[in-house]
């Protein structure tokens, strides 16, 4: 018989889908949340942020984290991708895709381009800030072409 060895869990400290509230956002043409959004055909819970043509969109949460022992790991685990119905070859309204950028306590961690629908998985190690307070803040931006044609972005 073969030895089953426990890696650990994962236990979540805190859901951003369900502490979104429209207040918030900041720079956005829309913003929600759902436990149904999706991206490449596959369903998830989801934060949308639909960034204006100027500047950066903005959702903010500040939020005091958890201590954690010696033997853990704090992170932040998310997916971004495009929610399902984009149209890439619109003559009318042409689509340069959508940029990423998480903030942590006013530091980008994190900027990603997608140019594409389907969940695209992430990870931030929080183990420095543990039992701290923190600001989070999820940023989306047209690329700084003026064009927020079909930048329907999910979190």
């Amino acid at each position: 018989m073969e030895e089953v060895i426990q890696t650990g869990y994962v236990r979540e400290v805190y859901s951003f889908v369900e502490g979104f509230s429209p207040e918030l956002a900041d720079n956005v043409l829309n913003a929600s949340a759902s436990a149904a959004e999706k991206s490449g055909g596959v369903t998830k819970p989801a934060i949308f942020e639909h960034p204006t043509s100027q500047g950066d969109a903005s959702i903010k949460y500040s939020l005091q984290l958890p201590q954690v022992g010696d033997d853990e790991v704090l992170a932040l685990i998310f997916d971004v991708g495009l929610r399902d119905g984009v149209v890439f070859d619109d003559p009318n309204a042409p689509f340069n895709g959508v940029l990423f950028a998480l903030e942590l306590n006013g530091r980008r961690v994190f900027e990603r381009e997608i140019n594409e629908t389907g969940w695209h998985p992430n990870l931030v190690d929080l183990s420095g800030l543990a039992g701290e307070p923190i600001e989070v803040n999820f940023i989306t931006n047209c690329n700084g072409e003026g064009n927020a044609n079909y930048d329907w972005a999910l979190w």
